[in-house]
């Protein structure tokens, strides 16, 4: 059975995830091993599945959850520092 997935043009998906379109375009333009949106041509514009879109939000979810992980661990281990030298100091 065929499984006809809806597709969004980028002016759709710009307004999907309130980005401009430019940056639609740009991430359309990217491979998607680079963080790019995975998208097609037709005609004169750029379409991205639905499926993919949702996928592409769930990877860039995780992947700013974890990098705000680091960020977080990281500014706790700086402000441990600060503090552990604070009271060696006093």
């Amino acid at each position: 059975m065929i499984d006809f997935d809806r597709s969004y043009s980028a002016k759709e998906v710009a307004e999907i995830l309130n980005v401009s379109l430019p940056t639609v375009y740009e991430w359309a333009r990217a491979k998607p091993e680079y963080g790019g949106i995975p998208s097609f041509k037709f005609c004169s514009g750029v379409l991205i599945r639905e499926s993919d879109l949702q996928k592409w939000i769930v990877v860039r979810r995780r992947i700013w959850q974890a990098l705000l992980r680091h960020v977080a661990q990281g500014f706790c281990a700086m402000l441990f520092t600060i503090i552990w030298k604070k009271a060696r100091i006093a």
